[in-house]
């Protein structure tokens, strides 16, 4: 069993594949994930973008935490005792691809002047993504969050959350959490290769105020060609919990292949930014997105449909 903790020490890969792994305190042994094994000349990659891998992550991860600015004169914790509200990361997006690493720092400094440091010191290539506290109202944790706003190819977020309690007799504690979280291989069943299919049924539901069912096959290969495009053009989900507004409508497409070779694929966008997909009524892998499957699908039968509202991922603090 290995701690995943502060840099300096051994190198270690940590990852979620079923949830999330808190550095102050989950141990393990990190493993990649069975599908993102070497590609092989058997086993040609899927084409679309890119999957990044747990190393890559780990690796943001630990460049993430070096970049991180403390005040003056902050010192490891050593072997004293972690406040209980800073045994956890402040927030966290709740992902089955995520990575986290962090360090502790105590300042000879009150809380008000740290967070003024931490303001005015944001780390080179992050930019400001929000603040705010959590815990307990008498002593809270307030937060600052840093965003790398391009993560790197094959990476979901690359976020850089600092906590900041303040203790007794002057002293802040600041605890910086690097939590990168990259994109998982996509299935090589739910690809669609738009010349092995000759048909493709766009139905549409809305469901308010009254139901209604819009449906209807095409032929064309252009057409096939573009609604195979918005979805072969979308990373899979790293197991992100997405919350949105309730879905007032629904739309599925299913592509039928030219004789017995090929999947039936069936993709389902729902709205909220992921597409359930299925190969020969298998269930697939999801993917992260469909807005523009769905923009093109509602143009496509000449129905309107209301904008999706923001999906958000689930956030644990």
């Amino acid at each position: 069993m290995r701690r995943i903790g502060e840099l300096g020490r051994k190198p270690v890969l940590a990852a979620v594949l079923a949830g999330v792994i808190l550095a102050a305190g989950a141990c393990g042994t990190a493993r990649e994930p069975a599908s993102a094994g070497p590609v092989t000349a058997a086993q040609p990659p899927v084409p679309g973008p890119g999957a990044g891998s747990l190393r890559l992550a780990d690796e943001t991860a630990r460049s993430l935490l070096a970049s991180m600015v403390f005040p003056p004169g902050a010192r490891a914790l050593g072997g004293g005792p972690v406040p209980a509200q800073l045994r956890r990361p402040a927030e966290v997006t709740g992902s089955g691809h995520l990575v986290l690493r962090h360090q502790i720092r105590v300042v000879s400094r009150p809380a008000a002047w740290v967070l003024r440091f931490l303001r005015r010191h944001v780390p080179a290539g992050l930019t400001g993504s929000g603040t705010g506290y959590s815990g307990l109202a008498a002593r809270p944790v307030n937060f600052l969050t840093w965003t790398r706003k391009t993560p790197g190819r094959g990476l979901y977020s690359a976020v850089l959350v600092v906590g900041v309690l303040a203790g007794r007799h002057g002293l802040t504690h600041v605890r910086a959490d690097a939590q990168v979280i990259w994109y998982p291989p996509r299935s090589r069943a739910e690809y669609i290769r738009p010349v092995r299919y000759s048909l493709v049924t766009v139905l549409v539901r809305l469901l308010n105020p009254r139901l209604r069912v819009y449906r209807r096959t095409f032929a064309s290969r252009t057409v096939i060609a573009r609604l195979a495009s918005t979805l072969n053009n979308l990373h899979a989900n790293p197991g992100l919990t997405l919350f949105c507004p309730l879905i007032a409508s629904s739309v599925r497409l299913t592509f039928r292949p030219r004789g017995t070779g090929p999947a039936v694929i069936a993709a389902a966008p729902s709205g909220c930014d992921s597409v359930a997909m299925s190969a020969s009524g298998v269930p697939q892998p999801a993917l992260l997105g469909g807005s523009a499957t769905i923009e093109l699908a509602s143009r496509l039968l000449g129905v309107r449909l209301l904008p999706p509202g923001q999906a958000k991922p689930g956030i644990r603090h």
